[in-house]
C-alpha cells in the first residue's frame, strides 16, 4: 500500500511503493469453485510496470506467475484467475504491483475452496473385449477432476473405508488454469458380475502427499456404468487381471516431462495405434505454424494404411506398423524407435517438444506425460479412445512402469498390470534437429587367422546420437568400399556378420555404419585377418638342411606346409 510519512525535522513527505487493493473476494472468502478470479487496482506516484501474485496453498505449496505492464502507467485494474486447493486453511493469494523503482504495493486475501457435491464421477466397467468380455466388472474408476496448475498436486481416494488410491500425481497436462481430468482405476471389491450402484468415498486433491489417509465424513455417492472396448495391436485380445490399488510415497521426483494439451480423437474398433499417430502428427502440427502435414498424411484412415492394419488384427507387432508411418511421413517428420530402457532419453525428447507413443502387447496410445520416481519407477500417462467406434470414450489415464523389473505395477484400460510394455516411438518434426551420423564402430572382434573357404564371424557395434536405427557396411578385402550392408539395428545393439574368403591373403576388415536416413559414419580400426591359417610345425633338423642345399625341395616343403 502506498505509506506516506512526514520526516519531523523536515517537514518533506516520503513516498514509500504504490498503493494497491483487492476488491475482490473479501478476505477469508468461502467458494465450492475451484477456481476464482481476483480484482483489483493499484496506483503510484511513479508509472507501474510490473504486476503478479503469489498462492500459499494449504498444506504446503507455493506457486507465483507474474506480468509486465507495457507501457508503464500510473493507474492500473487488475484481474488475476487464480486455482484453489481444497483445505480448511485456505488459500493465501498475495497481489503485489511494482513501479520503476522497484517500489512495490501489495494486498492479501485468504480463499477457502470447500467443494460442495463431489466434483469426480465413479464408474464400474464393463469391458467388451471378445472372449475377455466382463460385465459388471470388479474394476471401479474415478474421473478425477481438478484445475490444471504449474506444480504437481495429488490425489487420494478412500473407498468404503479401504485406502484405494494413495499420493496419484496429477500433471495438468490439459492446460493450465482449466479442467482437468484424468481417469483412475480403483477395485470395488466384489466378485465379477456383481452391480455396484453406491460406495462412500473420502476424497482429497492436494499439494503434498499424504501419509494416512484423508480425513473426514464419507460421502455417499452414485457408481454409473462405463463401457471399454480397446485394443487392436496384434491378434491376440486384451487381457483383464485384477485391479491393483495405486501406492505412490516416495521421497522425490527426480525429473517430469510433459506434452500439454495433447490431441485425442475417437476411433474405430482396433484403431488404437493409428488414431495414436494420428493423435501425436496433429498435436504437432498445431504446435508448429509450419510443419503443415496433409489430410492424407496425419489422419486416421491414412495411418491405417501406412500402419498395415485390419479390422480383424488391427496393427501388427513386428515393427511395420511403425516403419510404415515413419516411411509415409519423412518429409515432415522424422520417426525414432527408443527401447523402455531409454526412458530417460524420453523424457528429454518430451521437453523439446517432441511427441511420443508407448506400445503396449496388445494396446498403443500417445504419451502426454512421464514423472521419474526416486525409487525407479516411471508414471506415464497417455491419451487414447477406451471406448472404440464408439463417441465420448476419450481420456487421459495413468500406468506405473518399473525399470527394475520392466514390468507395469498398475495399469490402464489396454495396458494392464504385470505386463511388460515393448517401446516408444517418437516424432520430431523436420528441421527442429539437425540429423546426426552414427559413431564409428567399434573394432570388429573374431578370428585373425583361417582357412579358404570357411565362414567366420565377426561382433561390432555402435551408437547413433539420434537413437536411429543403423545399418552395417563391411569391407572384408580392405580396399576402402563396402562390400555388404546389413538389415536395419537399434542403436547400441551388438550384432554378428559372417564372411568367407576365396582367395589366400591378410585382410584388413573394418565395418562403418550409416542411419537409417542413409548418413554415414566414420571406419572402425581394422582388424587384421590371415588367410591362409599360419601353421607352426616343428622341422626336424635333417629336413631343414637338404632345404637349404636344394631348392626344389625348399619349395616342395612349402607346398606341404601351406
Amino acid at each position: 500500500m502506498l505509506i506516506i510519512s512526514v520526516l519531523p525535522a523536515t517537514g518533506f513527505i516520503t513516498y514509500d511503493g504504490p498503493y494497491l487493493e483487492i476488491t475482490w473476494p473479501p478476505d477469508y472468502y468461502e467458494t465450492s469453485v475451484s477456481t476464482i478470479v481476483v480484482t483489483g487496482f493499484a496506483s503510484g506516484e511513479l508509472p507501474l510496470n510490473e504486476y503478479g501474485y503469489t498462492i500459499e496453498y494449504p498444506g504446503g505449496g507455493i506457486f507465483s506467475e507474474f506480468w509486465p505492464i507495457n507501457p508503464p502507467v500510473e493507474y492500473y485494474e487488475f484481474e488475476i484467475s487464480v486455482p484453489l486447493v481444497e483445505g480448511e486453511d485456505g488459500n493465501l493469494i498475495t497481489v503485489y504491483a511494482k513501479d520503476t523503482q522497484n517500489n512495490k504495493g501489495v494486498d492479501s486475501v485468504v480463499v477457502v475452496y470447500i467443494p460442495g457435491d463431489s466434483p469426480h464421477t465413479f464408474s464400474q466397467t464393463n469391458f467388451n473385449l471378445g472372449e475377455n468380455s466382463i460385465q459388471d466388472s470388479s474394476w471401479g474408476h474415478v474421473d478425477v477432476v481438478y484445475t490444471g496448475t504449474e506444480y504437481l498436486q495429488y490425489f487420494n481416494l478412500v473407498v468404503n473405508n479401504n485406502w484405494q488410491i494413495r499420493n496419484a500425481p496429477l500433471m495438468s497436462t490439459q492446460g493450465i488454469g482449466v479442467e482437468n481430468h484424468l481417469g483412475l482405476i480403483f477395485d470395488l471389491e466384489v466378485s465379477n458380475g456383481t452391480d455396484v450402484n453406491l460406495i462412500n468415498v473420502i476424497t482429497n486433491v492436494g499439494t503434498s502427499m499424504l501419509s494416512s489417509p484423508p480425513s473426514g465424513s464419507p460421502m455417499t455417492v452414485p457408481v454409473g456404468d462405463i463401457d471399454v472396448t480397446v485394443g487392436g495391436r496384434g491378434a491376440e485380445p486384451v487381457t483383464v487381471s485384477n485391479p491393483e490399488p495405486i501406492q505412490i510415497s516416495v521421497p522425490e521426483i527426480v525429473d517430469r516431462a510433459y506434452n500439454r494439451n495433447m490431441v485425442n480423437q475417437d476411433c474405430g474398433l482396433n484403431e488404437c495405434v493409428p488414431a495414436a499417430f494420428s493423435n501425436s502428427l496433429r498435436w504437432l502440427d498445431q504446435i508448429n505454424d509450419s510443419l503443415n502435414i496433409p489430410e492424407d498424411k496425419k489422419s486416421i484412415p491414412a495411418l491405417r494404411n501406412f500402419t498395415n492394419w485390419d479390422p480383424i488384427n488391427g496393427t501388427p507387432i513386428d515393427g511395420s506398423d511403425w516403419h510404415g508411418k515413419r516411411d509415409n511421413t519423412s518429409d515432415y517428420v522424422t520417426t525414432r524407435k527408443f527401447e523402455m530402457y531409454q526412458i530417460d532419453d524420453v523424457m528429454n525428447e518430451i521437453k523439446d517438444d517432441q511427441d511420443v507413443e508407448i506400445m503396449g502387447p496388445h494396446h498403443g496410445a500417445v504419451v502426454t506425460g512421464i514423472l521419474k520416481l526416486s525409487d525407479g519407477k516411471y508414471i506415464i500417462t497417455i491419451a487414447h479412445d477406451t471406448n472404440q467406434g464408439h463417441d465420448g470414450g476419450t481420456e487421459e489415464q495413468m500406468v506405473v512402469y518399473d525399470s527394475h523389473t520392466g514390468v507395469v505395477t498398475f495399469g490402464s484400460y489396454g495396458i494392464d498390470t504385470r505386463q511388460r510394455l515393448d517401446y516408444f516411438v517418437v516424432e520430431c518434426p523436420k528441421g527442429n534437429s539437425e540429423n546426426n551420423p552414427p559413431e564409428a564402430p567399434e573394432q570388429p572382434s573374431g578370428e585373425t587367422n583361417g582357412r579358404t573357404g570357411e565362414s567366420y564371424v565377426y561382433e561390432t557395434e555402435t551408437s547413433d546420437p539420434d537413437n536411429d536405427q543403423v545399418s552395417y557396411g563391411w569391407d572384408w578385402n580392405g580396399d576402402g568400399t563396402v562390400d555388404e550392408w546389413t538389415e536395419l539395428y537399434n542403436s547400441g545393439e551388438v550384432i554378428t556378420s559372417a564372411h568367407i574368403w576365396n582367395t589366400k591373403g591378410t585382410y584388413s576388415v573394418k565395418v562403418k555404419a550409416k542411419d537409417e536416413y542413409g548418413l554415414e559414419g566414420d571406419w572402425s580400426d581394422p582388424l587384421s585377418v590371415t588367410i591362409p591359417k599360419t601353421k607352426v610345425i616343428n622341422i626336424p633338423m635333417f629336413l631343414q638342411k637338404l632345404a637349404l642345399r636344394f631348392s626344389f625341395f625348399e619349395k616342395i616343403l612349402n607346398q606341404i606346409l601351406i
